[in-house]
């Protein structure tokens, strides 16, 4: 005997969700440093905030700003891409840390620009903001490779 079963399949709807964002720059600043890539150059740029202690107060004293330090590295398009899918992904998924800090150490900013919009998600005192997150980790990875960059 000879059955004959047909499968029908009909469409779904489904939700499809839009992982780009026309982005231009990408900013990830902390207290102290600033790194900007942009998504047609293959050069990103790095700025370091340095002060300089003027007195001894309390606990924390103040500061000066003394010089802030600048320099350019290269990042190829590959690198652009992974950077962008992790900051997408930080931004529109953001982490709730259980990383608490006093003082507000270890603060982030972490931004998606074009000429007209921007999305971004900002930690506060997480300590180490390299560990909040996979992507965070994978971000501090990566320009910890070329810039000298603080976690804090």
């Amino acid at each position: 005997m000879l059955s004959l079963v047909v499968f029908s399949c009909a469409k779904k709807n489904v939700e499809k969700h839009d992982d780009s964002f026309p982005w231009q720059t990408i900013e990830i600043s902390t207290a102290h440093q600033k790194i900007t890539i942009y998504s047609d150059l293959d050069t990103a740029s790095y700025q370091n905030a340095i002060y300089k202690r003027v007195s001894k107060q309390a606990f924390m004293g103040s500061y000066k700003l003394e010089k802030i330090e600048k320099s350019n590295f290269k990042i190829n398009k590959n690198e652009r891409d992974s950077i962008y899918s992790f900051v997408f992904k930080t931004i529109t998924k953001p982490h709730s840390s259980n990383l608490r800090c006093t003082d507000y150490v270890g603060n982030v900013s972490i931004k998606l620009m074009t000429s007209s919009t921007s999305l971004s998600c900002n930690y506060y005192s997480v300590c180490d903001w390299s560990k909040v997150s996979p992507e965070t980790k994978k971000i501090y990875d990566f320009l910890k490779s070329k810039v000298k960059l603080s976690s804090n």
